[in-house]
């Protein structure tokens, strides 16, 4: 029974694998409806309904030919399309996150340092001392990334900084009687987000080290600095993920226009 019921099975894909391509009117039908309910789905701006039924044409009518390659050209058109729309509600939130950044930035001091390329900082915290004593100051890099700078007077071995149960670790190094350490965003983000949270007065930051500890208790002014600086960061790396983004949309529709253009608009005959 296995040999016969198989050969069954075998006859029958291949009979329906050539049912459309030798002009079986049902399937025929079938496939061009469902490439109208593709063409309908597109007029109406329906893209991901559009895409599901292209979807469906090419898995289930492999064999109908015509309408398959009218349904390719289709599907440039959803995906150029649906490229445009994306663009169009890009450039709508740009101005506005465009100003955010205008507006924060003027809060904040570029810092020039001799052998780097310097920092940002907020102007109302910025001193220029920092190096002096121990402390701690939030800043941004010139990629727009939040990091925080670390000073401790004396030797305690340096290796993070924490706010109760929550730590950032890091490494330091010794140079004129003092212990420095930054921390990049993605070993402080915890801890800003944190204070910047919570923002109570008198809250104490905890230097630790491998040889002891050190305590600094954060005013409101500290906290200030805390919360603007990473809120700058976050929108400065919004707007550089919107420019790539743009830039990506850009070359993805140049490359959808050349597909539409080497494509033949024609109808599949039923």
């Amino acid at each position: 029974m296995y040999k016969p019921l198989k050969s069954l099975v075998l006859s029958v894909l291949a009979l329906s694998a050539a049912a459309c391509s030798s002009g079986s009117d049902d399937r025929i039908a079938t496939a061009t409806d469902l490439l109208g309910q593709a063409e309908a789905a597109y007029q109406s701006h329906d893209y991901p309904r559009a895409l599901a039924a292209l979807d469906s044409l090419d898995k289930t009518f492999r064999d109908c030919l015509e309408q398959r390659r009218t349904g390719t050209r289709l599907r440039v058109k959803v995906l150029h399309d649906l490229t445009i729309d994306s663009i169009e509600a890009d450039e709508k939130r740009r101005p506005a996150l465009m100003s955010s950044v205008d507006s924060m930035g003027r809060l904040f001091v570029k810092v020039t340092m001799p052998g780097t390329d310097g920092f940002y900082a907020l102007r109302s915290a910025y001193s220029g001392r920092e190096a002096n004593g121990t402390h701690v100051q939030p800043r941004i890099d010139p990629d727009g990334y939040f990091f925080v700078a670390v000073n401790s007077e004396g030797r305690i071995g340096l290796n993070g900084l924490g706010l109760g149960d929550v730590f950032a670790k890091g490494t330091s190094t010794y140079m004129e009687g003092a212990e420095m350490m930054s921390l990049l965003q993605e070993d402080a983000l915890l801890l800003a987000e944190t204070i910047a949270a919570e923002a109570r007065p008198g809250m104490t930051l905890s230097l630790l080290g491998s040889k002891g500890t050190a305590k600094i208790k954060l005013t409101a002014k500290d906290i200030d600095a805390w919360r603007a600086t990473l809120h700058y960061a976050k929108l400065r790396q919004l707007l550089a993920q919107a420019n790539v983004r743009r830039e990506k949309y850009e070359n993805q529709l140049a490359q959808l226009q050349s597909q539409l253009d080497s494509i033949p608009d024609r109808q599949p005959q039923e």
